[in-house]
């Protein structure tokens, strides 16, 4: 409309004007109320705290959903934070083990461990077995010269069936010992093999823990995603910025799940790989050791059968040198023994006594003829003699 007046001409605002002049205001009053709701933080970054509006527009209840939403939001961000350095931490010890077992040094060096370890818990069992095998087998060597150097005079019979009984019973006590070095080398074949499986599976489930670390981290930041989720709704969010927000974590945290599955399944082949490789080289050991310590016990046991044959042999040889010693005198070569002699086992004294006797018989006759033959030779010359000789004989 046009309205003229005398002193000027006023133009007024059309309706199209005035509808587009509301509208301007209504978007405007928009924009500042969608400025009033915090926004939800991406993931993997530091979450920025939701944008406060004017204190006195709030109502207690606001307040309180709008920090237990910060909260929340600080939770899920440190759990995916978390989650991403322990599956660092796998990839890691993925690329480690993928070193190792391209080393021969390093496998070496894993074998020598196992058996010392084996070694040491024998050690204190072997050396006591050792002495006591040692201290038997010198004992019966000291028999063995003895009967090997000695020609049987001055041993009586007792005492060389004595040493022959002590000599059988160190020789069983020496196989004795023999044996239980021979069974506790396969005890330590056994030890070794444990050591190994226990390293194996130490190394496996090195494996499997930072696998399973990373996919309980992943899950539980899930988890507090959902929680933000229904924070968001409670505090006022738009529709799509807590759906968005609670999107975008279940993609990042099912990738790092996933993620940790592959490198701990990685991480477990490449151990079992390496450590068979270990198993082939431990039982070549292991078979080498026995082989090695039965060789080792026969000939112990036939270096003890042969200090033994030594002792029975010497002291047979005695026995029979003793036996035959009263056959070798001169007296019994050329004559026979006299009658006196003989009669002596029948009178209970000793041959010894009975010589000396027969020696004195006559050497008394033959003072008595002596002594005749002077008194007859002292009467042809009528020299006065007595002769007052006791009877020769009795």
């Amino acid at each position: 409309l046009c309205q003229l007046s005398s002193s000027s001409l006023r133009l007024l605002p059309s309706p199209a004007t005035l509808a587009m002049a509301r509208t301007m205001r209504l978007l405007a009053l928009l924009g500042v109320a969608a400025a009033q709701v915090p926004s939800s933080p991406s993931s993997y970054q530091s979450p920025s705290p939701a944008p406060e509006p004017a204190t006195t527009t709030l109502s207690p209840k606001q307040k309180e959903a709008l920090e237990a939403l910060k909260q929340g939001q600080q939770e899920e961000y440190e759990m995916e934070q978390q989650a991403q350095k322990s599956l660092q931490s796998l990839q890691s010890w993925l690329s480690d083990i993928n070193s190792k077992t391209s080393s021969a040094d390093e496998m070496q060096s894993i074998i020598r461990q196992i058996e010392q370890g084996a070694e040491t818990a024998v050690q204190d069992e072997r050396k006591t077995l050792e002495s006591t095998y040692e201290t038997k087998v010198e004992k019966l060597n000291s028999l063995a010269e003895k009967y090997s150097q000695s020609s049987g005079y001055g041993h009586s019979a007792e005492s060389i069936k004595a040493d022959v009984q002590a000599a059988k019973e160190l020789a069983e006590e020496a196989k004795g010992t023999i044996k239980h070095l021979q069974k506790l080398t396969k005890k330590e074949a056994k030890t070794m093999m444990d050591k190994y499986r226990e390293l194996r599976k130490e190394s496996k489930g090195k494996a499997s823990q930072l696998m399973k670390q990373v996919m309980s981290e992943a899950h539980q930041a899930m988890k507090l995603a959902n929680k933000v989720e229904h924070l968001g709704r409670k505090a006022g969010q738009k529709e799509s910025e807590y759906e968005g927000g609670q999107e975008k974590a279940e993609h990042v945290t099912e990738h790092m799940s996933g993620e940790g599955e592959k490198y701990g399944e990685k991480a477990e082949d490449k151990v079992e790989s390496f450590f068979e490789k270990i198993e082939d080289k431990l039982e070549s050991k292991r078979d080498t050791f026995e082989h090695e310590a039965e060789h080792e016990a026969d000939s112990r046991e036939s270096h003890v059968k042969e200090l033994l044959s030594k002792v029975e042999h010497g002291a047979k040889r005695m026995q029979e040198a003793n036996a035959a010693a009263p056959s070798a005198s001169p007296s019994a070569s050329h004559s026979p023994a006299p009658a006196f002699l003989a009669a002596s086992t029948e009178l209970e004294v000793a041959p010894e006594e009975l010589l000396k006797k027969s020696l004195l018989l006559p050497g008394v006759a033959l003072g008595a003829a002596l002594s005749l033959a002077l008194a007859a030779w002292a009467r042809g010359r009528n020299m006065p003699f007595e002769l007052n000789t006791p009877p020769a004989l009795g």
